[in-house]
């Protein structure tokens, strides 16, 4: 009798902590989606914006740039060592 009630609350227990996992990856993936909206030029790269050099006026231009809407920006490497602005999230 004991080794059923232990096994109920642990089932319990589990199925909680569940559900509860599930609501906050739903808030989270809910909220993101509300701070970068399609509009937005966060979290995203910007080759609209012309060459960005590491280091150099262009990736200040960059973080001003997204500075508007966002944290700021730098110059992202890509592959073969072309840079591309991009915007903080």
């Amino acid at each position: 009798m004991a080794n059923m009630r232990v096994f109920t609350f642990v089932l319990l227990l589990v199925l909680m902590l569940c559900i509860g996992l599930s609501l906050s990856i739903l808030l989270a993936q809910f909220c993101s989606e509300e701070v970068v909206g399609q509009d937005s030029i966060c979290c995203r790269e910007h080759p609209e914006f012309g060459k960005c050099l590491p280091g150099n006026e262009s990736e200040e231009n960059c973080n001003s740039y997204c500075s508007k809407q966002c944290r700021g920006g730098f110059c992202k490497r890509f592959a073969n060592n072309h840079h591309k602005c991009h915007c903080y999230c």
